[in-house]
């Protein structure tokens, strides 16, 4: 998930979100709808398969929202980041538009401001009408 874990605030908003039954669980699917909404882009197969690694079973915890969060963000890595970049990828190149990263930067998973945003393109050395090679960014932002 690039920009990082979610907070504990956004952990504990995204369970009280979802802990509709008020017994201080969430249901398995509304943990995979909570990780989504924190930025996790897993498939369910994949949750499901983390979940049993972790001895997490039918029902989650804030605290087992908070292991699979903290399970699910240790496991970027630039072949997965390259993956998801290529989603932007229209000419099948490998490369997607500047201004495409733009808008992932302020639309997705922990939102950043046009500051924020201005400076990670400054770092990447990427601008809106730049072409930026999927795989080489992803080995960049995770270095």
């Amino acid at each position: 998930m690039a920009g990082g874990a979610p907070t504990e605030e956004q952990l504990e908003e995204a369970f009280e979100l979802f802990e509709t039954n008020e017994n201080g669980c969430l249901s398995i699917a509304d943990m995979f709808t909570a990780l989504r909404g924190l930025g996790h882009t897993s498939t369910n197969a994949q949750l499901q398969e983390k979940m049993a690694e972790n001895g997490i079973d039918s029902q989650c915890s804030l605290g087992d929202l908070r292991t699979m969060s903290h399970t699910l963000s240790n496991d970027v890595n630039p072949e997965n980041l390259a993956e998801a970049f290529k989603l932007f990828d229209t000419t099948d190149r490998g490369t997607m538009a500047g201004k495409d990263f733009v808008g992932i930067l302020q639309a997705w998973g922990q939102k950043l401001t046009q500051a924020e945003t201005e400076e990670f393109m400054r770092l990447a050395s990427v601008t809106e009408s730049s072409t930026v090679n999927c795989k080489d960014l992803a080995a960049q932002m995770l270095a």
